[in-house]
């Protein structure tokens, strides 16, 4: 048995990690054997609480996460060989869309839900480059400017060339983006109201 103190407002600032040998770790419960409330970092203990680690027997494997310069809630997956992965985490990296988990780094074949492993393995994140903006359409309006927009509707961007012939970039919220080139030599924009 393991004694944690969570912090002043209830929170635990890590879960353990475990492991044991045949097994895999399904999670923390307020039961045993997996029963009760499954309990998740996150969660605010309000009293003294006992948390039960529950065990699945069977062949376990570790689904390993490359997130390819990305964020995520993990990166790792247990799980039994032969089951589905179920859902995944869907990760985040500035100035790209996600495109989905693939078995391997530039091609190979998607991931889903419903996909099983019988060994250990990776599994990789494939990103296009983005406005943070789905599918976009093009645009010219009747005083020559080139505006971009959100086909779901979420955003409009217009770039025109001022009188100097700076090259100005605003959306539809009224606000000003800063302008940048990534690493793909691409040209991105970002502000506070627009997450890239």
């Amino acid at each position: 048995m393991v004694t944690l103190k969570t912090d002043t407002s209830g929170y635990l600032k890590e879960f353990p990690r475990v492991a044991r040998d045949g097994y895999v770790f399904g999670g923390w419960f307020t039961q045993p054997n997996g029963q009760g409330m499954k309990v998740e970092e996150g969660h605010q203990f309000s009293d003294d609480t006992i948390l039960y680690a529950y065990w699945i027997s069977g062949n376990a494997i570790v689904i390993t996460l490359d997130l390819r310069g990305g964020s995520a809630s993990t990166n790792t997956i247990n799980l039994v060989a032969g089951d589905p992965i179920g859902a995944l985490p869907i990760p985040t990296r500035q100035s790209y869309d996600f495109d989905g988990w693939w078995s391997d780094p530039v091609s190979g074949t998607q991931i889903t839900e419903k996909t099983t492993f019988q060994t250990s393995t990776t599994i990789y994140a494939h990103w296009k480059d983005g406005f943070g903006m789905g599918d976009t359409k093009f645009d010219i309006t009747d005083d020559g400017h080139l505006v971009l927009t959100d086909t779901d509707g979420d955003l409009e961007v217009t770039f025109n060339l001022d009188d100097e012939g700076n090259l100005e970039v605003a959306h539809d919220h009224g606000a000003d983006v800063d302008l940048d080139i990534n690493d793909n030599g691409h040209l991105i924009f970002s502000d506070d109201g627009i997450n890239n």
